[in-house]
């Protein structure tokens, strides 16, 4: 069954279920780490940060620095000017980074929508956030960030959709950890391994 991202803005909840129901994580955190790093392999998509979305970039290095906070609870309107938006269409709380996980609340499922350069193409993308966040987090001896969604119901995690059918296949699906650090961050999804370099 492909779980496409066009469907994406008028039937959020047949999305979600096509994404369930095929769920079963192809990669883990530990070999998506191994492919993308040091040097990524043709089992790990790499996107580079090229000038088009520096409010994201900018928003990770500085998200990496709050986790030293810990417990601390940031505002939403700190998190919309870390990350140069303008506005907050999913209505979201303020997230809670609490000793040993993180949390943010909406009043539904929301789905943030971007695009991506893939060689000369630009690529829809976009991100459904459940309106329930919830993820344990660690931090390693490097400093860097793990978030980990593993043994939550499939419905709490978040789900990353591509326009174009073969990234969709390839790098798509539910959301199962993000690590981060101050150069990169990895996602692990249901069907690859992504890692893009701010």
């Amino acid at each position: 069954m492909n779980c496409r991202l066009m469907v994406l803005g008028t039937a959020l909840a047949s999305i979600i279920t096509c994404a369930i129901s095929t769920a079963g994580f192809a990669e883990s955190l530990q070999t998506c780490t191994s492919a993308c790093y040091p040097n990524p392999t043709e089992d790990c998509f790499r996107l580079k940060e090229n000038g088009s979305t520096q409010g994201v970039a900018a928003g990770f290095t500085w998200l990496f620095t709050q986790f030293g906070s810990a417990p601390i609870q940031i505002p939403k309107s700190e998190l919309q000017l870390q990350f140069r938006v303008s506005d907050d269409e999913c209505n979201r709380g303020n997230t809670f980074i609490n000793l040993d996980n993180i949390t943010n609340a909406g009043p539904n499922a929301c789905t943030i929508s971007t695009t991506v350069s893939v060689g000369s193409k630009t690529i829809g993308a976009g991100i459904v956030i459940p309106a329930q966040l919830f993820a344990s987090w660690s931090r390693r001896a490097d400093g860097v960030i793990t978030l980990s969604l593993m043994g939550q119901p499939f419905e709490s995690y978040p789900f990353l959709g591509f326009s174009n059918d073969y990234l969709q296949e390839a790098w798509g699906g539910l959301v199962s950890a993000v690590q981060f650090g101050q150069q990169s961050s990895l996602l692990v999804t249901t069907n690859g391994c992504i890692r893009y370099d701010y």
